[in-house]
């Protein structure tokens, strides 16, 4: 009788071993672009959209695995260029990764303008833990 009990018992903690590694984002997909400091530096103006999403691997979008993620600029991060005409007309596009972003102003020709970079702050410790435990530990933040 005793084996079976102590036998129930580990299933029972090697189930919910593998839900927390499952919910806590354990064997999760690599970011399908490559946007960090040193393809950012890789962006050149004048360029157009085409030839940086090539640089940065994909089109512009929000590639962010985790909620409330924020950014601090750097002071080599940031090119930009004479305002003018340029600056009235044309779209911005944003490639969010979980470690960097980087923003690209294009004119209305396609030509990247203004080109920016964004390293993401460290997470606080309460985004460390899956959905459920945050509001919990959101006590303890700093």
């Amino acid at each position: 009788m005793k084996s079976h009990i102590v036998l129930v018992v580990l299933t029972l903690g090697i189930a919910v071993a593998v839900v927390a590694l499952a919910v806590a984002g354990w064997g999760s997909a690599p970011c399908p672009v490559d946007v960090r400091q040193e393809t950012f530096e890789r962006l050149k103006p004048d360029m157009g959209e085409p030839e940086v999403e090539a640089i940065l691997g994909g089109p512009a979008g929000d590639y962010r695995t985790r909620a409330g993620v924020k950014y601090q600029r750097m002071d080599s991060a940031g090119i930009m260029f004479p305002i003018g005409e340029r600056f009235e007309q044309g779209t911005e596009s944003r490639w969010l990764t979980d470690g960097y972003a980087i923003y690209v102003s294009f004119d209305a020709d396609g030509k990247a303008w203004l080109i920016y970079g964004l390293r993401a702050l460290p997470a606080l410790p309460s985004m460390r833990y899956p959905p459920p435990l945050r509001q919990l530990m959101r006590h303890f933040d700093p």
